[in-house]
């Protein structure tokens, strides 16, 4: 797969040093009651999504349930911010402390691990790009090149780890090809077109498939969702098609044709699958998973029966009945009863 980069949230968007409201703004506004924050100087009045894998899945910030604060790497810079002891005078709740004898003790609301010799543990696990740093000597490192520090607040030891039991600090170096991904699909699909089209270039040619061709192709597809037109929807969907064919990621190209409607094309790439997809999430271009069958994009998939068609032959109707536990979209999209049926339909029509 790929590197394990650990990035808590959801982040609900600020601009000043405090708990602010889900908006990003410029540093120098005043504080607002919220418990997750992000501080990033280059936005203003604009509501922003934050990438995170905290549940082991590039998603919006937004929607993950775990309060966090997020300092901005050009915001730390902007501050001279150059380690941890730094950094927590900026987040609400944090204290980072060394006691005379040379022991740190680092708390979130209070809660923590008394200064103690820095060769023993903390109960707020650090994280460099996904990397457990288990001693507190570590704590105090400098920091260098710094794309974001996320500060995650509460328990997470079931996700995490023993170490996480009050808490996690997660520090993300530049980002790679994988996350530069996850933002072009919550831009893109999101509805902020241009700020997706600004993430094309950095994902030229650094990896997951993404040459001239599949840039090209996200080119159109961007520009069609702009513009609207089914002459611009046609071109696009001819290009995902080709490209689809050589390099570009099945999962990207199915939702980017779902979300322009071409639902026939959509499913002509999933129904000529000579393969298994893999029930995680393998982030290598020819097995993505199959949780983008179930992502807000490809809703207008799970409508037609086609779809129980390739959850069949990817095996998902056979665990769906035989353990009782069937995905979300049954009872919120369409009748549980009617999945059911659907489901034993796809298997009868499978074996005949």
């Amino acid at each position: 797969m790929h590197r394990g980069v650990l990035f808590f949230g959801p982040v609900c968007l600020l601009g000043s040093w405090t708990a602010g409201p889900a908006f990003a703004q410029s540093v120098p506004t005043a504080s607002a009651p919220s418990g997750s924050d992000t501080i990033n100087p280059q936005e203003s009045g604009h509501a922003q999504d934050i990438v995170i894998t905290a549940r082991k899945r590039a998603e919006s910030a937004q929607r993950v349930p775990i309060t966090i604060t997020a300092l901005d790497g050009s915001a730390l810079t902007k501050q001279n911010i150059k380690d941890l002891f730094q950094a927590v005078t900026v987040v609400p709740g944090a204290i980072f402390s060394r006691a005379p004898d040379d022991g740190l003790a680092l708390t979130f609301r209070g809660l923590g691990t008394a200064a103690r010799s820095q060769a023993f543990e903390q109960s707020i696990a650090l994280f460099t790009d996904g990397v457990f740093l288990g001693k507190t000597r570590l704590y105090s490192v400098g920091l260098f090149d710094i794309d974001r520090i996320e500060f995650i607040k509460g328990t997470q030891s079931t996700l995490l780890g023993k170490n996480a039991s009050l808490g996690a600090i997660s520090i993300i170096t530049p980002q790679n090809a994988l996350i530069r991904l996850a933002e072009f699909e919550i831009f893109a699909f999101g509805k902020q077109h241009e700020r997706a089209a600004a993430l094309l270039p950095t994902m030229l040619n650094q990896g997951e498939g993404f040459g001239v061709q599949e840039i090209g192709a996200l080119k159109f597809y961007l520009a069609a969702r702009k513009s609207g037109r089914a002459a611009d929807a046609d071109r696009a969907s001819a290009a995902i098609l080709s490209s689809s064919h050589a390099n570009l990621r099945l999962d990207l190209a199915v939702k980017a044709l779902a979300s322009l409607g071409r639902i026939d094309q959509a499913f002509a790439l999933l129904e000529g699958l000579s393969h298994t997809l893999a029930p995680e999430m393998d982030l290598a271009p020819a097995n993505p998973g199959t949780s983008f069958l179930f992502a807000p994009e490809t809703a207008p998939l799970r409508a037609d029966s086609r779809f129980w068609t390739v959850a069949n032959q990817q095996g998902l109707t056979t665990y769906w009945m035989k353990s009782g536990k069937w995905p979300d979209f049954c009872g919120k999209e369409q009748p549980l009863k009617q999945c059911q049926a659907s489901a034993a339909k796809a298997q009868a029509g499978h074996v005949g």
